[in-house]
């Protein structure tokens, strides 16, 4: 607290982006060079919770950029198998984007629906809003409905 108040008394006028500069000079944060670069060159390495987080903890250091730049910066450093997938469901923000991304990833992992039951039929351990936990069945080819993640299939798209 000493230094902030050292703070407020050298710089009149302390702006919002003043104080988070300082705050990350003072406190750590990225040393390793430009942010808006550390953003756009970022790539998923781990999970898809761990690149989330870093996602966020640089994106938190940047001034605001357009939703649109986020969200294609968020899925351009997608490992190229949960990116393709993502990009399917054309998610409209960064946050369905990343909510997508962490279902795609369970997918992958085997932990989301998997097809089964000839073309049409697919199976679900995960809760997809209909209250319940196993199901299987079959119906228009185009798997669980994923309306509770503000995303739905369009009439040509369907789950790869």
């Amino acid at each position: 607290i000493h230094w902030f108040n050292l703070l407020q008394e050298a710089e009149v006028g302390l702006s919002w982006t003043k104080l988070k500069r300082e705050l990350i000079g003072r406190y750590g944060g990225r040393t390793s060079g430009n942010p808006f670069e550390e953003l756009k060159d970022l790539s998923q390495t781990g999970s898809v919770d761990e690149y989330l987080a870093e996602f966020e903890y640089i994106s938190s250091q940047v001034s605001r950029l357009p939703e649109e730049q986020y969200l294609g910066y968020f899925i351009g450093g997608l490992r190229l198998e949960i990116r393709r997938r993502v990009r399917t469901f054309n998610p409209m923000n960064r946050l369905q984007a990343m909510r997508l991304a962490r279902d795609v990833e369970a997918e992958v992992l085997g932990e989301g629906f998997q097809r089964g039951g000839g073309i049409r039929g697919w199976k679900s351990n995960r809760d997809w809003g209909t209250g319940q936990g196993e199901k299987s069945g079959s119906g228009s080819g185009q798997g669980p409905h994923l309306g509770k993640l503000g995303v739905g299939l369009g009439p040509t798209q369907s789950i790869p």
